[in-house]
């Protein structure tokens, strides 16, 4: 049983591909460094730094969620270019923070786990 629940877990990981995308964050930030040590004008450094930006996924919409709602609990509210407040809807903050529960809900579970499942086997072999 814990041998198929490892198994499980190993290829589950596995499929996240968290080594492709640490060699793409790795390449992106090499890239930034490079620019951020060129002697260029500022004008030229923000059009390379956005084309650099647009090769690579740095953030995910869940990130721009959270930056939304971290600010907003600490009392600084964001705004746009234009000076407008930037506001999120209800549904994505229901989503944000219901992500947030499940993800510490699996974090208890893949401690807890196995914990129990070692403490019945080896219950059951000392008694």
């Amino acid at each position: 049983m814990m041998s198929v629940a490892i198994f499980a877990a190993s290829v589950i990981i596995y499929g996240f591909d968290f080594s492709k995308k640490a060699g793409l964050f790795r390449s992106c930030y090499l890239e930034l460094d490079k620019l951020h040590n060129r002697e260029i004008g500022d004008k030229e450094k923000y059009r390379i730094y956005g084309e650099i930006l647009d090769k690579y996924p740095n953030h995910s919409d869940g990130d721009y969620v959270s930056m939304v709602i971290g600010s907003e609990r600490v009392g600084r509210t964001l705004t746009n270019s234009a000076g407008e407040k930037i506001a999120i809807s209800r549904r994505r903050i229901v989503e944000f923070y219901s992500q947030k529960v499940l993800e510490i809900a699996l974090i208890v579970l893949m401690t807890v786990l196995p914990i129990y499942l070692l403490a019945t086997v080896f219950w059951k072999t000392w008694n």
